[in-house]
């Protein structure tokens, strides 16, 4: 029962805090100044409207999906890792919600590179969405600009 408390509690808080990051990355980030200047060359200026008005009728979908694909993926990775569980024999003695506890936590880890992003970004604004795109905290990728990669 204890376990079921703490999965339930890093569940919400993974969830909030990855609520806040697609809120702030969209009103604060991802701007439309931002996209006038990364298409402007592309399309036309009622284009880049159209563009921007379809994001944001289609903005409350990212909110809504978001707890469903969390969810999808803990689920997933935890029956998988129990059923090797159950194949490999009883050597590892841990039950589903232990397995589950360990995966949401584990998870929280992909949750570092977005809060350096958006801490960064806040800091030294973005000139294009490439930018933001490309940017990769922690990765090797950070030491070579997108030009001097082989695609």
């Amino acid at each position: 029962m204890q376990n079921a408390k703490v999965i339930s509690g890093l569940i919400t808080l993974n969830l909030l805090i990855m609520v806040f990051i697609l809120f702030y990355l969209q009103k604060y980030l991802l701007t439309e100044e931002l996209f006038y200047t990364t298409f402007q060359s592309q399309l036309s200026y009622k284009q880049i409207e159209k563009l921007l008005e379809s994001q944001q009728n289609w903005n409350w979908l990212k909110y809504a999906l978001q707890p469903f694909i969390y969810l999808t993926r803990i689920l997933v990775i935890s029956t998988t890792l129990y059923l090797i569980k159950i194949i490999v024999g009883k050597t590892f003695n841990a039950t589903f919600s232990d397995i589950s506890l360990a995966v949401i936590k584990a998870d929280m880890i992909f949750l570092i590179p977005a809060i350096i992003k958006i801490t960064w970004f806040t800091f030294y604004p973005a000139n294009t969405l490439e930018e933001i795109q490309y940017f990769m905290p922690g990765s090797v990728f950070q030491l070579f600009t997108d030009q001097e990669i082989v695609p």
